[in-house]
C-alpha cells in the first residue's frame, strides 16, 4: 500500500479542501494519507469526514516548535490541539498514543530541527521531502540512516498535483491504527521522488498567495 504522510489543505496554508487532497491521493493509487496542516488537526478530521472511500485518512499536523518543525500522526482525533514547545510536544504525543517525526530536517529554506533528528524519541525521519531541494534531502536522508532511523518520503503537498510526489510502501492495512503500527515496525519503504507538474502547481499558489 502506497501513504504520502505529509500534506497541506485549506485549514492551513493548502490551496485545496480536505477532501479534494483525499480524491487526489485515490486517483493517484494511494491508500493512505496523513492530511498535516500546520499546527492544527482540523484538515485530517474534516478529510476523515469527507466520506471519500478507497483512502485512509491518518489525523496529523505539523506543528512548529523552538526548534523546528514536528510532524504528529495520531489514530485518532487527539483531545485538544498539540502544544508547540517540544517537550510538551513529546508529552502530548505519548499521552494521545500518536507519534511524530521531524519534517524536513535540514532544508535550509524552512525551519528544520538539524542534529535534533537523533533524538530516540522519533518514530521516524523524513529523509525525504518533495518540496525540498535536492541538496537538502540529501543532508536528511543520510543523516537519518547513519541515525538508524526508519526514513520517511513525502510529498508536502500544498496542491492536489502534487500529492503523492514522494511516499511509502507499507504492508495493506485497513485503519489508521495500522498504518501507525507499520511505522513503528519500520515496515515502510520510501520511494522518493519529484512532481515537475506539482512543483510547478505550488509555485503558482504560492505567488497567488502572496499576490
Amino acid at each position: 500500500m502506497l501513504a504520502d504522510l505529509h500534506m497541506h489543505t485549506r485549514a492551513s496554508d493548502g490551496r485545496a479542501y480536505p477532501a479534494d487532497m483525499v480524491r487526489a491521493a485515490r486517483a493517484k493509487g494511494l491508500g493512505a494519507v496523513a492530511i498535516t496542516d500546520h499546527n492544527t488537526f482540523a484538515g485530517s478530521v474534516a478529510a476523515a469526514r469527507s466520506g471519500v472511500d478507497g483512502v485512509i485518512v491518518v489525523y496529523g499536523s505539523e506543528v512548529r516548535t523552538e526548534f523546528g518543525d514536528v510532524v504528529v500522526l495520531c489514530p485518532s482525533p487527539p483531545s485538544r490541539e498539540a502544544p508547540r514547545e517540544l517537550l510538551d510536544l513529546l508529552d502530548f504525543v505519548a499521552a494521545e498514543s500518536c507519534l511524530a517525526f521531524p519534517a524536513h530536517p535540514y532544508d535550509v529554506r524552512r525551519l528544520g530541527i538539524g542534529p535534533l533528528l537523533r533524538l530516540s524519541t522519533w518514530a521516524a525521519v523524513e529523509g525525504w521531502n518533495a518540496a525540498s531541494d535536492p541538496i537538502s534531502n540529501a543532508i536528511s536522508w543520510l543523516e537519518a540512516r547513519a541515525a538508524g532511523k526508519v526514513v520517511l518520503a513525502n510529498s508536502d503537498a500544498h496542491v492536489p498535483e502534487a500529492v503523492g510526489a514522494a511516499r511509502n510502501l507499507l504492508p495493506d492495512a485497513v485503519s489508521s491504527e495500522d498504518v501507525l503500527e507499520a511505522l513503528r515496525k519500520g515496515e515502510v519503504r520510501a520511494l522518493p521522488g519529484y512532481s515537475p507538474a506539482g512543483f510547478a502547481s505550488s509555485l503558482a499558489w504560492a505567488i497567488a498567495r502572496r499576490a
